[in-house]
This record gives C-alpha cells, structure tokens and sequence, in this order.
C-alpha cells in the first residue's frame, strides 16, 4: 500500500484541492495526497499514545471505544496545527512580498525610463 493512497481514499478531492492550493501557497513543495497521508498517521500515532498514557489501565472494551472516538478528533487537531502553520507561513511570504515590491516597482520604472527593456 502506497502513502499516496492512503490520502485519496480517506479524503475527498475537494479538501484534497484546498491543501493543494495551501501547500503551493506556503512554498511547500509537497504531493497533498502524501501530505494528508503522513499527516493522517501522525495523528493515529497521536491518538494511540494518549491512549496509553491516559487510559491503558481500562478494560479492552472501553479502550476500543476511546480510540475510535480519539483517532478522528486526534487527526483533526494534527490536520489543524498544520493548517495553522501553513497559514503562518503564507502570512510571512505575503508580508515579505510587500517589503520588497515597492523597492522592485521602483527599479523597473527607473529602467524603463532610461530606456531599457523589460
């Protein structure tokens, strides 16, 4: 079972298009598929060691109970953090982009001005 695959059968193409359009916004060259992919176990992972640390001491049945209701709630914490960071992230390269154009507008039209080409 590839990674890739794991992102395109638990996620529609809908969010699976929104995290696309994040990842190339935040300069984050990565497949959205792969990205949901890791993300998705990350947060299994996270799920199974707060199980254990909180609840082991409980009965099996009890236990399966909590993880089904931890494992969604768990990726969707991972799938938000990252979202956050990502968000950060477009933040600062807008915020940079808005630094340097007034200096770049500046340049060219002194270069058009004496005449040289675009």
């Amino acid at each position: 079972m590839e990674l890739k695959s794991i992102g395109q059968n638990l996620y529609t193409p809908r969010l699976r298009l929104f995290f696309r359009k994040e990842l190339d916004k935040a300069g984050i060259e990565a497949n959205s598929e792969e990205f949901l992919s890791v993300f998705t176990i990350i947060g299994i992972l996270t799920a199974i060691v707060i199980l254990a640390v909180r609840f082991y001491p409980a009965p099996i049945l009890t236990l399966i109970l909590i993880f089904i209701v931890l494992v969604p709630l768990s990726i969707a914490a991972v799938l938000a953090l990252m979202h956050s960071y990502m968000t950060l992230r477009i933040y600062n390269r807008v915020k940079h982009m808005e630094e340097v154009l007034p200096n770049y507008l500046q340049l060219v039209a002194a270069n058009i001005r004496s005449g040289m080409m675009i």
